[in-house]
């Protein structure tokens, strides 16, 4: 059991973290189970189906709440059991989770046996010891032998907010592997108050967090979503991935609990979590971003307000002189909204005489590409 302890330098780890399972929690479970369902058949199925794929748990804990809820390791490994494309994976799916602490190690062996025979193809690792120490040492192997990792999901929700992201932007570098990591803004706070106060230890405990002393530019905004926008953009920026999604919990008083950011290289990607993002929503209950202002993410709701997803539209036909329909659903990839968002909103605005659609015969739909303009 993890208990609170403010101890300047020494760190900030969540108190009784198994003891209670809230929205939150829910809905990063709910994350994880959607986005592993949509990404498995992709890497795993079909002509190019990859011979091995990994989902990496780095701070796996029990494996179950006490209240009875799922851990994340078990809510990933039954999705993955129970998925309809598993008759279809050529290879074999890994799942690689790691745990330091030793009682919590044997608590989840306990529930992953619990679970009975798992499918042929589908193999569980647990590892009892320090994630980022372990996953260096992949790294460091991999990079003597130039080997490349295998098509990996790597899912970081550490107790506390101390965060190796060296080792996670050096395994991003290889083919197909995407990293989705929580950060406890709650925590991470509080050690920057101290830092920002002077304290060499939490400086130094930044810097190497960081990878240099960026965080410092946080001193800048006065409001914590200031902050929070900012300290993401940081970390995205270290990645240099093609694409992120930035998910902001909030407690019930509207702070920010902690952040969500998933990072990959790949469209695909970025659309699967863009579809569990709007799936999972939770009316109201936390914010996704758009694309490049991290510090005034957009309100994620069952009947969204599409008002900035209309004046994006306008913006970008009228800066490109026009456009065919693929070509403004490619650019919508980066965005927060879906392409049936983008519908919606076209068939409005085609309706009222906003917007002309030329070169194409049939249905007016991203199927038959219209060539779209603003009407002058």
């Amino acid at each position: 059991m993890y208990r609170t302890v403010v101890d300047d330098g020494q760190g900030i780890m969540a108190k009784d973290h198994f003891e209670k399972y809230g929205n939150l929690q829910r809905v990063k479970h709910e994350l994880i189970r959607r986005y592993v369902n949509g990404w498995l058949p992709k890497l795993a199925t079909g002509n190019f189906g990859n011979s091995k794929v990994i989902y990496f748990d780095t701070h796996a804990g029990r494996g179950r709440f006490k209240t009875g809820e799922k851990g994340s390791p078990i809510v990933a490994l039954t999705a993955i059991r129970d998925h309809k494309c598993l008759p279809d994976v050529k290879g074999e799916i890994y799942c690689a989770f790691i745990e330091k602490d030793d009682a919590n190690v044997k608590a989840l062996e306990k529930e992953i046996e619990l679970l009975g025979e798992l499918p042929e193809n589908v193999k569980v690792f647990v590892s009892h010891g320090d994630s980022f120490e372990l996953l260096t040492e992949i790294c460091d192997k991999l990079d003597k032998d130039g080997s490349n990792l295998a098509p990996s999901l790597i899912f970081c929700d550490p107790f506390t907010f101390d965060i190796d992201l060296e080792v996670l932007v050096r395994l991003m570098k290889h083919r197909s592997v995407e990293v989705f990591v929580n950060v406890i803004w709650r925590f991470m706070s509080l050690g920057l108050a101290h830092a920002f106060k002077g304290s060499e230890a939490w400086s130094q405990k930044f810097d190497k967090i960081f990878g240099g002393n960026q965080w410092r530019e946080l001193q800048n905004f006065e409001s914590s979503d200031g902050k929070v926008g900012k300290c993401a953009e940081i970390i995205k920026d270290r990645f240099a991935a093609k694409h992120h999604t930035f998910i902001k919990m909030l407690a019930g008083n509207n702070s920010t609990t902690y952040f969500l950011l998933h990072l990959t290289n790949h469209d695909k990607g970025k659309i699967e979590m863009k579809n569990a993002i709007w799936a999972v929503c939770p009316e109201g209950g936390y914010f996704a971003s758009q694309k490049d202002n991290l510090s005034q993410p957009l309100l994620i709701e069952p009947e969204p307000d599409l008002s900035n997803l209309y004046n994006w539209i306008v913006e970008t036909l009228l800066e490109s002189g026009g456009c065919r329909w693929h070509d403004l659903s490619n650019k919508l990839i980066d965005e927060i909204w879906l392409d049936k968002h983008l519908r919606k909103v076209l068939s409005q605005m085609r309706k009222q005489d906003e917007v002309i659609a030329t070169e194409f015969s049939g249905m007016f739909c991203k199927g038959n590409n219209p060539f779209l303009s603003m009407k002058s």
